[in-house]
């Protein structure tokens, strides 16, 4: 995309550049002096929107880098974290806690 951005002003940058190098070599007496000034602004533009695509296409790739690094270190703290949950529910099912169990309230008679 930005390759494509940054091709359009540099061709037109070199296209005026090889205009006045034309004129420069026939030895015209106009010097095209506004010409000459286009073509650095134009060529500069497409140096730097091809710079610019670069750079975004960088961080692209560095954030997909990124997001995989954290995927990867989630799934290994889940990964470290499992025995310890194994090892709390074993307690759990070995105490005399079970909440699946029933406790049936002792209630007293009426006194009468």
């Amino acid at each position: 995309m930005f390759s494509l951005l940054g091709s359009i002003p540099f061709l037109c940058g070199v296209g005026l550049g090889t205009r006045w190098l034309y004129f420069l070599w026939i030895g015209t007496e106009r010097t095209r002096i506004p010409s000459l000034i286009l073509t650095t602004i134009l060529l500069v533009i497409g140096v730097q929107l091809w710079i610019l695509g670069l750079v975004a296409e960088l961080l692209s790739v560095n954030r997909k880098l990124l997001e995989d690094i954290q995927l990867r270190l989630r799934r290994a703290e889940l990964q470290a974290d499992r025995p310890l949950q194994e090892n709390i529910h074993a307690r759990l099912r070995r105490s005399e806690f079970n909440p699946d169990r029933a406790i049936e309230p002792k209630i007293d008679p009426p006194e009468t």
